[in-house]
C-alpha cells in the first residue's frame, strides 16, 4: 500500500494531467514520458526519506529547501529518460512543466539550480558499497591514478 505522501504525489499529477488533457503539448510530452511517469508512479520513495535527510543542515539558511523525496524523483526521472548529466538536466527541467509535475514539482516548479541536487546525492554517496573488488589485477594510468581491470 503507497504511504499518505505518494498518494498525494498521484493525486496532484492525476489532477494536472486531467486539466490539460486537451492540450497538444502536454499530450505529446506525457506521452513521450508514459514509461518513466509508469515507473514513478508505482514507486512509493518514502522510506528513503529518513536516508536523504541526512543530506540535509538541520536549521538551514538560504535558499527554501526542496522536499528531499521530490529531489530523488527528478534525478530518477533523468536517468529514466535517458539524461544523466545534471547540469543538462536541469535545463531539461526548468524548460519543461511536464517533466516538472512528473517529479512533482508542485505549482512553483523549478528554479533550475542545480545545487538543490546535491543534498540528496551526499547520503547516497555515503553508502557502503555491496561489491567488494579486489585491487590484486589493478594498473597505474599515466595520469598516477589505478584502474582495476
Amino acid at each position: 500500500m503507497p504511504s499518505s505522501r505518494h498518494e498525494e504525489y498521484r493525486e496532484f499529477v492525476r489532477h494536472w494531467v486531467s486539466s490539460r488533457r486537451h492540450e497538444p503539448y502536454v499530450v505529446a510530452a506525457l506521452a513521450r514520458q508514459a514509461e518513466a511517469l509508469r515507473v514513478l508512479w508505482e514507486l512509493d520513495l518514502e522510506p528513503a526519506r529518513p536516508v536523504l535527510q541526512q543530506g540535509y543542515a538541520q536549521n538551514p539558511r538560504g535558499a527554501k529547501v526542496r522536499d528531499p523525496v521530490i529531489v530523488l524523483r527528478a534525478l530518477l526521472l533523468s536517468l529514466l529518460v535517458g539524461q544523466p548529466k545534471i547540469n543538462k538536466w536541469v535545463r531539461d527541467l526548468k524548460a519543461s512543466r511536464v517533466l516538472q509535475v512528473v517529479c512533482g514539482l508542485g505549482l512553483d516548479g523549478f528554479d533550475g539550480v542545480p545545487g538543490v541536487f546535491r543534498p540528496a546525492l551526499e547520503p547516497v554517496a555515503r553508502w557502503p558499497s555491496p561489491i567488494t573488488i579486489s585491487c590484486t589485477d589493478c594498473i597505474t594510468a599515466q595520469s598516477g591514478g589505478r584502474v582495476c581491470i
